[in-house]
């Protein structure tokens, strides 16, 4: 294993008095690595599978087995790949993650992630990192939400005046949270070795081309015309239009629907049950455009994990936003002068601010159930029906006891890699991390219509994080380990939806709420796209809460100058990365260290 490692050029953390930097290992330096002297222990879990999966994939002249796993899985040829649970590791790691719970609320976000990244690899620790850290930061909107709804609700007027400083708090709010978290993310990469991974990143065993020198290092390569790829992005992009198009027809027949539920029922339950159909349609067509999504992808033929990765998320993100956000983005803006078939107006039933909370409310609600039954029921009901018919197969065979068949069937008829066999696969983070981007986007984008929707997102998190970690724990076969730098094209997807939160909350309060019911539909416009305007209360209203009002300008600025003042990498981190580069050079080199005893401050 250790030669492989070293043909492999496989990167390993080196030990904390040697810079604690990482480096290509070699059997000859063997003893710079961490877990060198306990022979057992010099790979961890996730470096152990890479090793393996690199002999296997590998060609023969380089030592491999050359066997191609995608193309045999296509032909039947091999029916199952994947690497086994480690029983002792992972009961453990389920213990203290996956049942962890205790009665103290400070410690519901707490996450062993460093076990984490070790068993499952630095991509998924780092989306639970982000997961976590997202977590943590909704505490605080969530409990200034909670108290306005329940404001709202107690004064039967869902325009609180005070909503559009709840609106600028958590557009500031998500610049904080995505500064912040570079900041934890630079941190995470350092410490787990991440930090140069995507420059060595190693291309994907799916990647085809010719054989061909390298015109840089005159090694042999696969090489793909990038102006295949692009004509075959183009004529992807036609598809992609015309699953746009299924989007907005759903869209205008749910509408029609509801004026239909409306006459024929109620308004409030009209509304309800539109935005839970409404909710159905949206998580329909994700899974259908995800499968037409990853076929294009496929068919792109991306040489590394990154590329394809960034390249589906761009893909699978226009959609999803689309698909996701449109009905609400017509209550809000569109729908009071709005007309349907046969010339009738669409009109909202009380104000189109209430319609567009019930809206919202209704499909992050239900998105909300359908995804965590999704997610933990449904292994669950696959483990059960597992269960049922291999008590099925035991009372077929002779020699099997009651007592087998009640406790121990599951073992006495399948070994634990036929087992797993069984269990669904886990593809990647992909739709994890897109479930929760789509919910950020309704927890800053809408907030002024829904100020709940911080508290709801803070109370399915605490949930999704422990689901997430019994889905890969027991309920889906162990993926095999990848290595991470950042959370990629997703971090961009999050700043383009802080930016357009500013926006449309200030949309939101100039033309759909009541706050400037009484001025012209001009001065609204002039309010939207100047920077400051004085206004008035509404002089019933018992005190003045706001006398200004900040719009998106202002607001815009504000990002960018937090953007600009908050460091992307910690002082610390830039220091000691840059004591790791010296000092492995220097011992690679076989010079002496000079370190001092005090060392640099710990990240």
């Amino acid at each position: 294993m250790e030669e492989e490692a070293e043909r492999m050029n496989l990167m390993l953390k080196m030990k904390s008095v040697y810079g604690g930097g990482v480096a290509e290992f070699s059997k000859e330096n063997a003893d710079l690595f961490e877990g060198s002297g306990y022979h057992q222990f010099l790979f961890r879990a996730s470096e152990r599978q890479q090793i393996v999966l690199h002999i296997i994939q590998s060609p023969i002249k380089y030592h491999g087995a050359g066997i191609d796993v995608a193309r045999c899985k296509k032909k039947g040829t091999i029916a199952h790949f994947f690497p086994l649970h480690d029983k002792k590791l992972k009961s453990r790691l389920s213990k203290i993650w996956v049942h962890g719970w205790t009665w103290n609320p400070l410690t519901w976000l707490e996450q062993p992630l460093n076990s984490v990244r070790e068993y499952f690899g630095e991509k998924i620790g780092l989306y639970f990192a982000w997961l976590g850290f997202y977590t943590k930061a909704l505490v605080l909107p969530a409990l200034v939400g909670l108290l306005l709804f329940v404001a709202g609700i107690s004064s039967g007027d869902p325009d609180n005046k005070a909503v559009p400083v709840f609106a600028l708090f958590m557009a500031l709010w998500a610049t904080f949270f995505l500064e912040f978290w570079k900041r934890r993310q630079a941190t995470l990469s350092l410490r787990w070795g991440m930090t140069d991974f995507e420059e060595k990143e190693e291309q994907r065993p799916e990647f085809i081309g010719e054989e061909r020198p390298s015109p840089v290092t005159g090694k042999l390569e696969t090489y793909f015309n990038p102006l295949k790829r692009n004509i075959r992005r183009g004529l992807g992009s036609g598809a992609i239009g015309g699953m746009i198009g299924v989007v907005i027809v759903a869209v205008i027949s749910i509408f029609t629907l509801r004026i239909v539920l409306v006459r024929a029922i109620d308004s409030t339950i009209g509304g309800i049950l539109v935005g839970i159909v409404n909710a159905i349609q949206i998580e329909l067509l994700n899974i259908v455009y995800q499968w037409l999504a990853e076929k294009l992808n496929d068919w792109e033929n991306h040489r590394t994990e990154t590329d394809y990765e960034d390249n589906l998320i761009a893909k699978v993100f226009c959609f999803q936003f689309i698909n996701n956000f449109n009905s609400l983005f017509y209550v809000a803006f569109f729908k009071a002068h709005a007309t349907l078939f046969g010339g009738e107006k669409d009109e909202c039933k009380g104000s189109c601010l209430s319609e567009l909370s019930v809206q919202l409310g209704s499909i992050f609600i239900t998105r909300m159930v359908i995804g965590n039954t999704i997610e933990v029921g449904i292994p669950l009901l696959k483990r059960k029906l597992l269960t049922r018919r291999a008590v099925s197969q035991a009372k077929k065979q002779k020699g099997v006891d009651a007592q087998a068949l009640t406790e121990g069937v599951k073992e006495e008829l399948l070994t634990p890699a036929e087992l797993q066999a069984k269990q669904p696969v886990y593809e990647s983070t992909f739709a994890d991390y897109a479930e929760m981007i789509i919910q950020f986007g309704f927890v800053t984008m809408f907030v002024s219509a829904f100020p709940l929707a911080p508290f709801l997102a803070l109370l399915n998190n605490l949930i999704e994080i422990r689901s997430d970690g019994f889905k890969l724990c027991a309920a889906h076969q162990r993926p095999v380990a990848k290595g991470a730098e950042d959370i990629g094209t997703w971090y961009n997807i999050l700043e383009i939806m802080s930016t357009a939160a500013v926006i449309t909350n200030a949309g939101i309060v100039a033309f759909t709420s009541d706050v400037f019911e009484e001025k012209s539909f001009r001065f609204r416009i002039w309010l939207f796209i100047f920077a400051e305007v004085r206004y008035s209360l509404p002089p019933c209203h018992p005190r003045s809460l706001i006398d200004r009002s900040y719009t998106q300008h202002i607001i815009v600025g504000l990002k960018f100058v937090v953007a600009l003042i908050v460091p992307d990498i910690p002082e610390a981190v830039k220091i000691e990365y840059e004591r790791q580069l010296y000092l492995k050079e220097k011992i690679m080199n076989g010079e002496e260290s000079d370190l001092d005893e005090g060392g640099p401050p710990k990240v």
